[in-house]
């Protein structure tokens, strides 16, 4: 599996915030067919967009990562080399796991990151593009994910964009928790900035969302008030911060809606894309923090948090060890079954029909005892997998999804040519075959 998987994405660390949201257009079931991959899942957050594929083989899979990459060049307008990172065999394991470990997260040890791959998890399940490939990759990330959160101390003091945003709203409003604040969106990001809002104190909270029945739900659990988000420019003039974040293409406030707002508005927008118009951060009676600035505020948790982070990375390069001994084992278990299986069509063939009992139990004894040497050889792994697949494949004509026999014809064998020479020297076989 390790061979044929490989992960194409853009995060925080390397693309803009509108990078990030234009990929968010890209219908996956069209990539899906465009690819010609029976298993990809997409993982999209405020932070990152990232594409997980198993491929039927590993020159499969280079050929649509080349076709990924075009995609990609396309939907973001130019060249996007810098920005997007490809990762494949060990890389891939280590890179998913730090993902579902939050180490790659804005915020380092954030809760949220393994809710948001089970769900992408969930929703490729339901569009059929999860094999068992990336199923068991993802339910080891997962796993990794959960041993991180109660192995080391990343988990402790919670801490999430939404709570950073909070934190960072707070410094700016020193000492007004009487402060209106206007809440757009009831979802899990806006619930945990409106629970972050409540803890430090803050009163006159006004929360707007398209489900009034669920904007009041929160807004009852916490003594708050809601509204339908349709009153927005209503009550938009009277508040001293805003706080947004709902599912939109465009966005939903721009330069205009501004224009009798109080002065020194803060608007934190938490959204990808963006729900505020990133010409309302040039207004003079506003300040506009999007997801780019938190960015930024985020830097001395990281560093609060580096020391827990080693301990993370330890039970990552476990897991990675481990599911890389798996992916081995199971190769080689692949080409145990097609060897045996050669060898038992070639001794049914010499048998015929009318066998006797006899003939038939010494030759199977004999088949066993001549692949038992061999078996146990693949099994163990003395020689490099692949390097095992190619000799054998050429040898006996195995067709075992992952060998790609080379033919030796008559005419390459009358010019003195033989493959698979060429393929023992390509694979550094030669010395190993020598004792």
């Amino acid at each position: 599996m390790i061979e044929n998987a490989f992960i194409i994405g853009v995060d925080h660390h390397l693309s803009s915030l509108d990078k990030r949201a234009a990929l968010n257009d890209l219908n996956v079931t069209s990539l899906q067919k465009a690819l010609q991959l029976k298993e990809l899942y997409v993982l999209s957050t405020c932070n990152r967009y990232e594409l997980y594929a198993v491929a039927p083989c590993a020159h499969s899979a280079k050929a649509a990562q080349s076709q990924l990459l075009q995609i990609l060049n396309s939907q973001l307008g130019g060249d996007v080399s810098g920005a997007v990172y490809q990762k494949t065999g060990q890389d891939m394991l280590r890179h998913g796991f730090q993902v579902a470990s939050s180490l790659e997260s804005m915020v380092v040890g954030e809760p949220q990151i393994l809710g948001q791959m089970k769900k992408a998890y969930q929703d490729a399940k339901v569009h059929g593009s999860i094999g068992s490939g990336l199923e068991k990759f993802l339910t080891t990330a997962f796993h990794v994910g959960k041993r991180v959160r109660h192995e080391t101390c990343l988990a402790k003091e919670p801490v999430s964009v939404a709570s950073n945003a909070v934190h960072l709203l707070n410094q700016k409003l020193p000492g007004k928790k009487n402060a209106f604040i206007l809440v757009i969106g009831a979802g899990e990001m806006c619930s945990a900035a409106v629970k972050h809002l409540h803890s430090f104190g803050y009163q006159n909270v006004l929360i707007l969302n398209r489900t009034i029945q669920k904007a009041w739900s929160l807004a009852e659990e916490l003594g708050y008030s809601a509204a339908p988000i349709a009153d927005m420019l209503k009550w938009l003039p009277k508040a001293q911060a805003v706080v947004t974040c709902v599912a939109a293409q465009k966005p939903i406030l721009n330069e205009n809606d501004f224009q009798n707002c109080q002065s020194n508005l803060l608007v934190v927008d938490m959204a990808v894309p963006r729900n505020v118009a990133e010409a309302v951060g040039q207004l003079n009676n506003v300040e506009l923090l999007d997801m780019d600035s938190l960015a930024q505020s985020v830097a001395l948790s990281k560093e609060k948090r580096a020391a827990h982070v080693a301990d993370a990375q330890r039970i990552i390069e476990e897991e990675v060890e481990a599911f890389d001994r798996w992916s081995s084992e199971r190769q080689n278990a692949h080409m145990v079954k097609h060897l045996r299986a050669s060898f038992e069509a070639v001794r049914q063939e010499v048998l015929g029909t009318g066998a006797s009992a006899e003939v038939e139990a010494a030759t199977r004894l004999l088949l066993n005892k001549i692949l038992h040497q061999p078996t146990q050889m693949i099994k163990s792994g003395y020689v490099p997998p692949k390097g095992v697949e190619m000799v054998l494949g050429m040898m006996f004509g195995l067709r075992c999804p992952r060998v790609q026999f080379l033919q030796m014809d008559a005419a390459s064998l009358q010019k003195g040519e033989c493959p698979f020479v060429d393929v023992i020297r390509q694979e550094g076989l030669d010395q190993t075959a020598t004792h």
